[in-house]
């Protein structure tokens, strides 16, 4: 059906209770610094919208997409993601703590530095998404597929047992499995075995 839309509104700095919006779309509205908690959405299209350094902790996101938002900052913990999909996000030093998501899927989106500290994801994909640095501690993620995303330098990556990956990416997150257990990679001659000829 025909969606009712919020077009271009300017919210930045908005502090407001118990807000909650369905079956419409937000495009291009300015939500940055803003405090919107808790925060329900259902059925909501979120596009080209600036929500970088929001607070919308203990939200409630149920069939939300989310496309070519800058969400850089965004403090999104304690929040319950059913069905939603983020597509070209900004997602840079995002904080997500102890959220519980179910197939949520995340397109293209850079997570560099995000927090996602004892998070659930079931049934979930981050495909294409830049997670360097990206903080995984205690986090479960089991079945979830990281395809064509960049796992380089992935703190807590032990959080990782169970996701799929591809093959082009087990050298980067071995090296950040191994940088999680203190393993140091060094070749070292053994002793005895200087001169020897094979």
């Amino acid at each position: 059906g025909q969606r009712d839309r919020v077009h271009g509104a300017d919210l930045a700095g908005l502090e407001a209770d118990h807000v909650a919006i369905s079956g419409c779309a937000l495009l291009n509205v300015r939500l940055a610094g803003s405090r919107l908690e808790p925060l329900r959405l259902v059925d909501v299209v979120v596009a080209d919208c600036e929500l970088s350094g929001a607070m919308i902790t203990e939200a409630t996101l149920w069939r939300v997409e989310f496309r070519n938002c800058r969400m850089s900052g965004l403090v999104i913990s304690d929040t319950k993601l059913r069905d939603v999909r983020f597509s070209e996000c900004k997602l840079d030093d995002a904080i997500a703590r102890f959220v519980k998501a179910e197939r949520v899927e995340l397109d293209g989106c850079s997570l560099v530095a995000a927090d996602l500290t004892e998070s659930t994801f079931k049934a979930s994909a981050f495909l294409g998404c830049d997670l360097r640095r990206t903080v995984l501690t205690k986090a479960s993620m089991r079945g979830t597929r990281l395809a064509g995303s960049d796992v380089e330098e992935l703190i807590g990556a032990g959080a990782l047992r169970g996701v799929i990956v591809g093959t082009d990416q087990v050298l980067p997150l071995a090296l950040s499995v191994f940088a999680d257990f203190g393993i140091v990679v060094r070749d070292e001659q053994m002793p005895g075995t200087r001169g020897l000829e094979a």
